[in-house]
């Protein structure tokens, strides 16, 4: 943008109240500036995948772009700050997030929990069901006979009254952060003999937290995503209309989801509505598609 001399500084002395948003990799300035910056590469050098993976597979990307996601989210809620500020003071600012600092910001927790620790551990792998390396037994994921299962933070007497299995009890609580690799071992045992079902009604019975792990068709199926109306069908933009479900804004207004105004467009539909809303002319706009400057695609 700076060799197109549109950068934040020449622009600035233009408008001062401009608001100037910038999402990079790795930030606008140091050494990692001009490293290609993208969602895998950044799990992998900032800790996601470390804590993610265990000691004996090694380090694991999560299944989905998360820090991709969450940086577009903190892009998103910078600008919105940047807003409410020149509201009350007419000032604009630059905006920069990056993918940096978003993994960082995912492990806010486990982070600050190992910088400030007595003692950091020479790892942070998860262990093998305890889910990382700052959680106390029994807190992970656990075979079933015909599936998995999550148990939630607990009193290991409890889960052992729950389970039928009374050599949980025999734990006490610090060994609950101490010897999670042990008690995961033993709670995994007996978990494998009876369905996630039945382990489920137990659980439920003795008020702890668990929840079985599902598929994406299981979520397809799940009455409160239903309820929520998280998923929305809604009709593709072009000549085809073709059918196309899409995760819907995950924030209810007034108890309300918001409904989908405009749906998946071909690319360039909106050329000619864009360029007008900035201050171009439409004989400005024909010769900038003409040129091939932009592409329109609007029929």
């Amino acid at each position: 943008m700076d060799k197109l001399g549109l950068g934040y500084a020449g622009l600035k002395n233009r408008k001062p109240e401009l608001i100037y948003a910038s999402a990079s990799g790795y930030g606008p300035d140091g050494p990692y500036a001009q490293k290609a910056g993208q969602d895998l590469l950044a799990q992998a050098l900032f800790g996601m995948m470390a804590i993610t993976g265990q000691q004996t597979t090694g380090p694991r990307p999560a299944g989905v772009s998360v820090i991709d996601h969450h940086g577009a989210a903190l892009f998103a809620m910078g600008i919105l700050a940047a807003i409410i500020r020149r509201q009350r003071t007419g000032q604009g600012c630059r905006v920069d997030a990056s993918l940096l600092q978003a993994a960082l910001d995912l492990q806010a927790e486990s982070l600050v929990g190992w910088l400030n620790a007595p003692r950091r551990p020479a790892s942070v792998s998860a262990y093998r069901h305890v889910a990382g390396w700052y959680f106390p037994a029994p807190y992970g994921v656990y075979a079933t006979r015909d599936g998995h299962i999550a148990v939630s933070l607990c009193p290991l007497s409890s889960l052992a009254q729950a389970i039928d299995a009374p050599q949980l009890a025999s734990f006490s609580e610090s060994e609950a952060w101490s010897r999670q690799d042990d008690i995961g071992e033993l709670i995994a045992a007996t978990l494998r003999t009876q369905t996630t079902s039945e382990w489920s009604e137990r659980m439920e019975a003795a008020r702890i937290w668990h929840a079985r792990v599902q598929s994406y068709s299981d979520i397809l199926a799940d009455p409160q995503v239903k309820h929520m109306q998280a998923l929305v069908t809604a009709r593709g933009g072009g000549d085809s209309g073709t059918a196309v479900t899409l995760v819907n804004h995950p924030v209810l207004y007034d108890g309300e989801s918001a409904e989908v105004r405009l749906p998946p467009q071909p690319l360039g539909a909106q050329s000619r509505d864009v360029l007008g809303e900035i201050g171009f002319a439409p004989a400005e706009i024909a010769a900038l598609i003409r040129s091939g400057v932009v592409h329109a695609d609007d029929g």
